[in-house]
C-alpha cells in the first residue's frame, strides 16, 4: 500500500511539476512576444505568441489557464495589426472560453490595440473587429456582456468606457447598414447618392465591411459609375479574402479549405456579379462573359456554405 501511495505521489508531483514548466515556457513566450509588438515587430511577436500556446496542451490547461488566455489576448492584437480580423477574433474567442471573466477579450473582440510602426507606441484604436468587418450585431453583444457582467465592478474603467463606446458606434452602424439598404432598393439616382454618403460615414465605423462595400458597389451602379464600381471591388478583394470564413478543429483555426480548393468565396462572389454588370454596360462583352461564367461555376459552392 505503501508503495502504491509513493508511486501515486511521485505521478501526481510529475503532472504538477509539468504543468508548472509549460506555465513558465508559455509566459516566457508571452514577454518576448509583448516586446517583439513593443518594437514594432509584428510577424515575431506573433510567432512568440503562438509559441507560448503551443507549450501548453490544450488538454491540460488548468495550471496555465491564466498564461494562455493572455497569450490569446495577445496574439489577437497583433493580427488584428496586421489585418488579419478573423483570426484576431478567432483568439479572442479562445480566451472567453477559457476564462468568461477576462473583459479585456470582449472589449478587444469588439475594439483593439495596436502598434503605430513608426512611432513605436501602444495606442488604442476606435475600430473594433465586429465593427470593422461590419458585423454590427456581434458587436452590440459583446460590449453589452462587458457592460452587464457581474465582473464589471471589478473592471478597469477604461475598458467599461471603451465598452460603452463600442455599444454606441455599433448601434450607429446598424441605422447606417438598414438606411442605406433602404434608400438602394428604390434604385434612383438621388436615392443612391445618399445612400453613398450614408455608405461613406459607416465606413470610417466599418473600413473592412463586405456589406458597405457591396452596397458602395451597387450605388455606384446606379450612377453608371462603372469604372469606380471595378476599381473598388478589385482593390477590396485581398484584404477581403485575408479575413474570409474560418472554421476551428481543436482549437486551431484556419481558413476552409475546400473553400480555397475551389476559389469559392463569398468575396469573390458578389465581386464577380458586379464587375461583369460593368463589363457588360462599358460594352466589354468577351470580359462579362467570362466573369458571369466564373460567377456561376461557384454558384453551388456558395450555396453551400451562404
Amino acid at each position: 500500500m505503501v508503495g502504491k501511495d509513493v508511486k501515486v505521489n511521485q505521478k501526481s508531483t510529475g503532472t504538477v511539476t509539468s504543468s508548472v514548466l509549460a506555465h513558465e515556457a508559455c509566459e516566457k513566450w508571452r514577454l518576448r512576444g509583448n516586446q517583439a509588438y513593443a518594437d514594432g515587430d509584428l510577424y515575431k511577436a506573433e510567432d512568440y505568441y503562438t509559441r507560448g500556446l503551443n507549450c501548453v496542451s490544450l488538454r491540460k490547461t488548468e495550471n496555465c489557464s491564466k498564461a494562455l488566455v493572455l497569450c490569446y489576448s495577445n496574439r489577437a492584437a497583433t493580427r488584428m495589426s496586421l489585418g488579419r480580423l478573423r483570426e484576431a477574433l478567432a483568439d479572442c474567442r479562445m480566451a472567453i472560453a477559457m476564462d468568461p471573466s477576462f473583459l479585456r477579450a470582449q472589449v478587444r473582440a469588439g475594439k483593439f490595440h495596436s502598434i503605430d510602426r513608426w512611432c513605436r507606441c501602444t495606442c488604442i484604436t476606435k475600430d473594433g473587429i465586429h465593427l470593422s468587418l461590419g458585423e454590427s450585431g456581434d458587436a452590440i453583444k459583446h460590449f453589452n456582456t462587458c457592460l452587464q457582467s457581474d465582473h464589471k465592478a471589478n473592471s478597469d474603467e477604461k475598458i467599461l468606457l471603451e465598452s460603452a463606446d463600442g455599444l454606441e458606434k455599433a448601434k450607429k452602424l446598424d441605422c447606417f447598414l438598414k438606411t442605406s439598404s433602404v434608400f438602394l432598393t428604390k434604385k434612383t439616382s438621388c436615392d443612391a447618392t445618399k445612400a453613398l454618403e450614408i455608405i461613406s460615414e459607416a465606413a470610417s465605423i466599418s473600413p473592412y465591411s463586405e456589406s458597405l462595400l457591396e452596397m458602395k458597389a451597387e450605388a455606384l451602379i446606379i450612377l453608371r459609375n462603372y469604372e469606380e464600381v471595378i476599381q473598388v471591388c478589385e482593390q477590396s478583394l485581398e484584404l477581403a479574402e485575408k479575413n474570409g470564413v474560418i472554421s476551428v478543429a481543436d482549437g486551431r483555426f484556419k481558413e476552409t479549405s475546400d473553400f480555397e480548393s475551389t476559389e469559392s468565396s463569398f468575396v469573390k462572389f458578389w465581386r464577380w456579379r458586379i464587375i461583369s454588370k460593368s463589363y457588360f454596360y462599358l460594352g466589354r462583352l468577351e470580359e462579362a462573359c467570362e466573369l458571369l461564367e466564373k460567377h456561376e461555376k461557384m454558384m453551388p459552392a456558395v450555396e453551400k456554405y451562404f
